[in-house]
């Protein structure tokens, strides 16, 4: 639902709740419920018009694994959007309790990394939730 809603919002910005639930063909009440949910990625008016937020931050989290593949990595970045699409300020990256990575997994994260800082996003990744990858990275050399 974020793709559409923010694909939508960039085009035609400042709907209501209820138009958004229009053009997209989608419920009313899960496009309310999902934009509150939200509101660090698009804001409110006080006539109740949505706009994509000014600083927003891309947040890609992954569903809970003990092993993290490429496949898995790909599926969340495909469900979350397009991080690169010019309206993001910065960016978190969350890995999920006692999760560990394929090589393939830190290359595309790698690369992931370097795009993002090259277009000067700043970039914040999580492992509080998972000591054994952030030591194995730290082992790694990569921070």
């Amino acid at each position: 639902m974020f793709s559409a809603i923010d694909k939508l919002l960039k085009t035609i910005p400042g709907l209501t709740g209820r138009e958004i639930a229009k053009h997209l063909d989608i419920d009313k009440k899960k496009v309310n419920a999902f934009l509150s949910r939200n509101r660090h990625l698009f804001q409110q008016t006080d006539d109740f018009k949505w706009y994509q937020s000014k600083n927003r931050e891309f947040e890609l989290s992954f569903a809970p694994v003990s092993w993290m593949t490429q496949d898995h990595f790909e599926d969340a970045l495909s469900e979350r959007g397009n991080p690169f699409d010019g309206t993001y300020k910065s960016a978190i990256i969350t890995f999920p309790k006692d999760c560990s990575l394929m090589m393939v997994a830190i290359a595309r994260m790698l690369s992931l990394l370097n795009q993002l800082s090259s277009k000067n996003i700043a970039v914040t990744i999580d492992l509080s939730k998972s000591k054994k990858t952030s030591s194995f990275l730290n082992r790694s050399g990569f921070f």
